[in-house]
């Protein structure tokens, strides 16, 4: 396994944006290649590599340590007969499943995919946009007097001019997985490495070959050994022409 680790990025708490400083992401990465920072547990998987200095993740970076509670902040005044309201929020990234907005006699959450549902009847429908803080919002229930509108959310803060590093190189059948020099997370990548070579162990010990003729299998320099059910031995002996033939040995 490598790693690519030239110069320091930035992320924010929730955006998939990682922005690097002294970095080569175009020439040294690739969508699938694992990123995470140095000092922390998580791994994220690269989804596009957009310049030398940006990269997006698959999913929003996330760190409990960095997200800070905005409660309330005043978006708007609600008004009788008018139902569409927009603006842009103070603070994003705003964090997925936090953003809730009170407009008097309705109360607007937001599912997880920037959608935001009313709780009247007949319920209202909006939108909030994470990374820029864009909201809409269209009520489903009138109100007869003027009123302040309201968000609750969660937005992310910054790690700046951090170390990182990308694993660049995998195990060749992509089973076992990968871990970094001095990983901090060395007891479950071995832990989990070691589960595989015993599962992997114990179907061989138990694999049973059935074929009434010649096998075909990509060429190898090795041959086999195979026992049958009554203690019978049978060398495997792989051809030019990729055939497997099967002979009893005495």
């Amino acid at each position: 396994m490598a790693a690519y680790n030239t110069g320091s990025v930035s992320v924010t708490v929730g955006s998939a944006h990682v922005i690097g400083n002294g970095t080569d992401f175009t020439a040294n990465i690739g969508t699938g290649y694992c990123f995470k920072l140095r000092n922390y547990r998580t791994w994220y998987e690269v989804a596009s590599v957009n310049t030398a200095t940006h990269l997006v993740l698959t999913s929003r970076y996330s760190d409990n340590a960095y997200i800070v509670s905005r409660n309330p902040e005043n978006l708007a005044s609600v008004v009788a007969a008018s139902t569409e309201y927009s603006g842009t929020v103070s603070y994003y990234p705003v964090i997925q499943n936090s953003f809730v907005i009170n407009a008097s006699l309705e109360k607007f959450s937001d599912n997880g995919g920037g959608v935001l549902t009313g709780d009247g009847s007949p319920a209202g429908s909006g939108t909030i946009d994470y990374d820029t803080g864009a909201w809409t919002v269209s009520l489903g229930t009138n109100i007869d007097a003027t009123a302040n509108m309201t968000a609750s959310y969660f937005s992310g803060g910054s790690i700046t001019s951090a170390p990182y590093m990308i694993v660049t190189q995998y195990t060749a059948h992509y089973l076992f997985p990968e871990m970094g020099l001095n990983d901090i997370n060395f007891q479950y990548i071995y832990t989990k490495a070691m589960r595989k070579v015993d599962a992997a162990l114990r179907n061989l010990v138990n694999l049973t070959v059935t074929a009434s003729e010649d096998i075909t299998v990509n060429a190898t320099p090795y041959g086999f050994v195979l026992y049958s059910p009554d203690g019978t031995k049978h060398r495997l002996k792989v051809s030019n022409e990729a055939t497997l033939t099967a002979s009893v040995i005495s």
